[in-house]
């Protein structure tokens, strides 16, 4: 069985923010839906609409290094998209903290099947990672 299966890695450290999704099955993983979502249920399909409403600023979103914003893709077997990465410009970077916390308030959701249309259960991944000091 060609069975795809999805990984949300998650790096924090002193000078980058990262968010990746994996593909750790051995059959193509189709991407239906991304939801980035808060425990009281506001919800977002990507990061960028997510950082638009939480007040960061567009010279911000500029110093972003990727935001990954299609809806659907697919990710073969052992592949990666990074869906969200930042690393910090220096030790007065107060955007990369800023980040830090708006994701740490969130948590991210994938809706994926298989190439026979099967979907796939995905826990939801909490982004709390973000917030720990």
């Amino acid at each position: 069985m060609n069975q795809p299966l999805a990984y949300i890695h998650l790096i924090s450290s002193q000078t980058n923010i990262k968010i990746t999704i994996q593909n750790l099955g051995i059959g193509p993983l189709i991407v239906k839906n991304t939801t980035i979502e808060t425990k009281d249920g506001v919800c977002y399909s990507d990061f960028k609409k997510l950082l638009l409403d939480s007040n960061f600023t567009f010279k911000s979103l500029k110093e972003i290094d990727e935001v990954y914003t299609a809806k659907e893709y697919i990710l073969g077997p052992n592949k990666e998209r990074t869906l969200l990465s930042y690393t910090r410009k220096n030790n007065e970077d107060k955007d990369f903290e800023k980040l830090k916390k708006i994701l740490g308030n969130y948590g991210i959701h994938i809706d994926y099947e298989d190439i026979f249309k099967q979907n796939y259960p995905f826990d939801d991944k909490p982004l709390d990672l973000f917030s720990r000091s």
